[in-house]
C-alpha cells in the first residue's frame, strides 16, 4: 500500500515576496493553498508534516502577470520548492488575483486615552509624556492619506500615589498598514498637592486715555500645588487683569485670570469683579 501512488490534501503556508515598488496589495491575499500532492504512499506520508510547515515563496518579480498568478504557475511554484517524488497537481484557489494600489509613508500624532484615579492628596503634575509621541504608518493612499491620528490602548491606573513609567500599545490596524512602532512608552508624573493663598494685585488693561481707579487693586486667591514647589510658586505666577474696553458692566469690571504657575490646580480667586471710578484729569 505505502509502495503505490496516492494523493494527499494539505493547507501550504505562502508568503509574498518581491512587490511591486511602491506598490501595495489592498484585497486579502491567501495565506495558505489547498494543494494535492500525487506520490509514492510511504514518502508522502514522511514529508507531510514538512509540507504543512514549509512555506512557499511567491516571488512577484518572477511570477506575476497581468496582476495575476494562475494555476499552473502556483503548481510550477510549489513543485519546484517542494521535495523530488512529490508533485502538486491541483491547488485551491486556482488562481490569485492582486489589487495593486500606491503605497505611501506618513507621519501621524498619536491619541492616548486615560483613565487615572489618585488617592486623596494626590494629582498628576503634567501631562502625560509619551515616546514616541508620533508614528509613520504606511500603506494604500486611498488609507493613509486620510488618516489625521491613531489611537493607543487606554492608559488605565487606580489610587495613584507615586509616578510611573510604563508602556502600553497602538491600537490595532487593518491588514495592510504597517506602523513604525506598535507599542510606546510613557511618564506619569503624581505629586502630593497642598493649597496654597496668596495676594495677587489686579493689572488694568485697555483703558486708553482714561483715568481710573479701581476698588480693590488686590484679589486674594487660593489654589492647589504640588509640595515639592510650594516655596517656588509665588505671587508673580499669576496675573489678574481687569480689561476696562471688553469687560466693563454697569460700573464693574469682570476680571480674568491671565497667567497662572504651571503646576497650578483647581484656582479660585476673589473677588471676581471690582468697581472702577473714572477720575477727573
Amino acid at each position: 500500500m505505502l509502495d503505490n501512488d496516492i494523493k494527499t490534501d494539505i493547507n501550504v503556508p505562502v508568503n509574498y515576496i518581491n512587490l511591486p515598488q511602491k506598490k501595495i496589495a489592498t484585497n486579502e491575499l491567501p495565506q495558505f493553498l489547498k494543494t494535492t500532492f500525487v506520490g509514492k504512499g510511504w514518502f508522502l506520508l514522511r514529508n507531510r508534516l514538512n509540507l504543512g510547515q514549509s512555506t512557499i515563496q511567491i516571488d512577484l518579480s518572477n511570477d506575476l502577470f497581468e496582476d495575476q498568478v494562475k494555476e499552473r504557475s502556483l503548481l510550477d511554484i510549489i513543485n519546484k520548492q517542494s521535495p523530488l517524488n512529490i508533485e502538486a497537481i491541483t491547488c485551491y484557489p486556482k488562481e490569485i488575483l492582486f489589487q495593486f494600489e500606491e503605497s505611501i509613508d506618513k507621519k501621524i500624532p498619536l491619541v492616548v486615552p486615560k483613565s487615572l484615579s489618585f488617592l486623596p492628596g494626590y494629582d498628576i503634575k503634567e501631562d502625560i509624556k509619551i515616546k514616541p509621541d508620533s508614528i509613520i504608518a504606511s500603506g494604500p493612499v486611498s488609507i493613509i492619506g486620510n488618516l489625521k491620528s491613531w489611537q493607543t490602548d487606554t492608559i488605565r491606573h487606580v489610587n495613584l500615589s507615586k509616578s510611573i513609567k510604563s508602556e502600553i500599545g497602538i491600537k490595532d490596524a487593518l491588514s495592510n498598514i504597517v506602523f513604525s512602532n506598535y507599542f510606546i512608552n510613557y511618564d506619569i508624573d503624581v505629586a502630593q498637592y497642598t493649597e496654597k493663598k496668596l495676594t495677587i494685585e489686579v493689572k488694568l488693561i485697555n483703558k486708553k486715555d482714561v483715568s481710573l481707579l479701581i476698588v480693590p487693586k488686590r484679589v486674594e486667591l487660593k489654589c492647589l500645588v504640588p509640595i515639592n514647589e510650594y516655596d517656588k510658586i509665588t505671587a508673580n505666577d499669576f496675573s489678574i487683569v481687569a480689561d476696562y474696553k471688553k469687560d466693563r458692566v454697569k460700573g464693574y469690571i469682570n476680571l480674568k485670570l491671565n497667567k497662572k504657575a504651571k503646576f497650578a490646580k483647581k484656582i479660585n480667586y476673589f473677588p471676581k469683579s471690582v468697581e472702577y471710578i473714572k477720575l477727573e484729569k
